[in-house]
């Protein structure tokens, strides 16, 4: 909250971090009910390029909070951590 003094206009969670998601999205509604809320799932195909970038424009200037799993092992076995 320090580092957005208070205000967040987008949160990004991550599957499998749900319950965190859920009860961060419940308190910054509370403080901005125009709150977005975006929960992801990975893609291996979904790498961000030079040409996609994932940045969007009508997000200029947005505070945007992003919440991930401090691990991987939910996709230990998806093809995302596989070995080349």
């Amino acid at each position: 909250m320090n580092d957005t003094e208070g205000h967040v206009d987008i949160l990004v969670c991550m599957a499998g971090t749900g319950g965190t998601g859920f009860g961060t999205a419940s308190y910054l509604r509370s403080r901005n009910p125009n709150l977005q809320v975006v929960l992801v799932q990975p893609h291996p195909d979904s790498r961000l390029t030079p040409e996609h970038p994932g940045r969007r424009p009508e997000n200029q200037g947005k505070n945007i909070v992003v919440i991930v799993p401090d691990n991987g092992m939910k996709y230990l076995s998806t093809p995302m951590y596989r070995q080349k």
